[in-house]
């Protein structure tokens, strides 16, 4: 294994607290206002699948957990909503890494696509129970859809960021 460079980690840890606050910030704006949808794109998913997949800054359960915390008492939602899903990534890319020691360029796109899709599906399920709105209109396929589309968009932005400070 390589080690990364003193300036290298530096750089990605100011990225990753960059980042962070961007997430922090932007969670709390509903870009589709002006089109009458209250919806909020899931940047901090899309920033640990990030995290986690491409090894942005040191990471172990330990951080994940509090990382997730973090972003519970931030977004203000239902405590520990978060860091659930965070804990159920970590886990799925542990996992993951057992079976692809070398993933190729389409498998880890897929890899993160799927960490996306379940963080989305398991934070919707675990606010269904305190939001039922889906219950009465049945939209909620085509909510996830959309989730999973932008957030995925997202990460591929927070992807090129992390390409051009790390050059990867």
């Amino acid at each position: 294994m390589l080690k990364k460079s003193h300036d290298v980690k530096v750089k990605q840890q100011k990225l990753f607290i960059g980042l962070f606050l961007f997430s922090t910030i932007f969670s709390f704006i509903n870009l589709f206002s002006f089109i009458s949808i209250n919806f909020y794109s899931e940047y901090f998913i899309a920033l640990m699948v990030l995290t986690i997949s491409s090894n942005l800054i040191s990471i172990n359960i330990t951080k994940v957990f509090l990382i997730g915390v973090i972003v519970d008492i931030l977004v203000g939602s239902i405590l520990g909503q978060y860091t659930i899903t965070f804990l159920f990534l970590y886990g799925l890319q542990v996992f993951s890494q057992k079976y692809f020691l070398m993933p190729s360029k389409a498998q880890a796109i897929l890899l993160r696509f799927i960490s996306i899709s379940l963080g989305i599906i398991i934070v919707t399920i675990i606010s269904q129970i305190f939001n039922p709105i889906f219950f009465t209109n049945g939209s909620l396929l085509n909510y996830l859809i959309i989730e999973i589309a932008i957030t995925f968009f997202i990460l591929i932005i927070f992807q090129i960021f992390y390409e051009r400070t790390y050059g990867a």
